[in-house]
C-alpha cells in the first residue's frame, strides 16, 4: 500500500517542485517570414586593446613632412651705380610710422629719369619724392617733402644709402638698401630689408 503511494505521490511531488520553480513565462514570438531574428557584429576591433606585438616601435614611426616651397634663386648683387640697376616700384610690405602708432605697406619707386617717390599703397597718399644723386657707389635721395611731425611742416632732407642690386637678363627684381645711419622713420623702415620688385 505505502509503496503504491510512492508510486503515485513521488512523481506529483516531482512536477509539484518544478510548477513552483517555474514562474510564468512568455512565450518566444515566432518570427514571421518578413522578421529575421537580430544578427550580432562581431564586435569593432578599434575597441580592443591592440597586442604589443603588433604595435609600430617609435623609431620606425616616420612623421609625415609637408612639401616645401622651392626657394628663389638669385644673381650675386651688384652695387648700383645708375638709376636703370635700380629703376621699379618696390615693396615696402609693413611700414611702420609715428612711434607704431600707424602701419601700411607703400610703394618705393625710383625711376630712370633719376626721380623717386614714396606712396602710401592703400590709402592712396603721396607721402614724399625727389630726386637722386649717385657719387662713389652711394646714392643720395634727396627731397623738400620730409615732414617733420613735431613741428608739423615740410623740409629739405637728404639720405644717402648704399643700394644692393640683383639683376635678371640686365634688369633689377630686387634691391636691399643699406645706411649707416639708425636715425629717421624711412632708414629704419627699408634699411637692411630685400624689397621686391612689385611693378617693373
Amino acid at each position: 500500500m505505502s509503496r503504491a503511494l510512492d508510486r503515485v505521490t513521488f512523481p506529483a511531488i516531482l512536477f509539484s517542485l518544478f510548477i513552483a520553480g517555474c514562474g510564468p513565462r512568455a512565450a518566444p514570438a515566432l518570427a514571421t517570414q518578413n522578421e529575421l531574428p537580430p544578427t550580432t557584429n562581431p564586435p569593432s576591433t578599434a575597441l580592443l586593446p591592440t597586442s604589443p606585438a603588433t604595435e609600430m616601435p617609435p623609431s620606425l614611426v616616420v612623421a609625415a613632412t609637408p612639401p616645401s616651397e622651392p626657394t628663389a634663386t638669385y644673381s650675386p648683387e651688384i652695387v648700383a651705380t645708375k638709376p636703370e640697376e635700380i629703376a621699379g616700384i618696390w615693396l615696402v610690405k609693413n611700414f611702420v610710422g609715428q612711434g607704431g602708432m600707424v602701419r601700411f605697406p607703400a610703394d618705393l619707386t625710383f625711376r630712370q629719369d633719376g626721380t623717386f617717390s614714396f606712396d602710401e599703397i592703400d590709402d592712396p597718399m603721396h607721402i614724399f619724392g625727389g630726386t637722386l644723386a649717385f657719387v662713389g657707389g652711394q646714392v643720395t635721395l634727396d627731397s623738400e617733402e620730409c615732414y617733420d611731425e613735431a613741428k608739423a611742416l615740410f623740409y629739405h632732407c637728404t639720405m644717402t644709402f648704399t643700394i644692393f642690386s640683383t639683376l635678371q637678363a640686365g634688369k633689377p627684381v630686387r634691391i636691399r638698401l643699406e645706411s649707416d645711419r639708425d636715425t629717421g622713420v624711412f632708414i629704419v623702415n627699408v634699411k637692411g630689408k630685400n624689397l621686391m620688385l612689385e611693378e617693373p
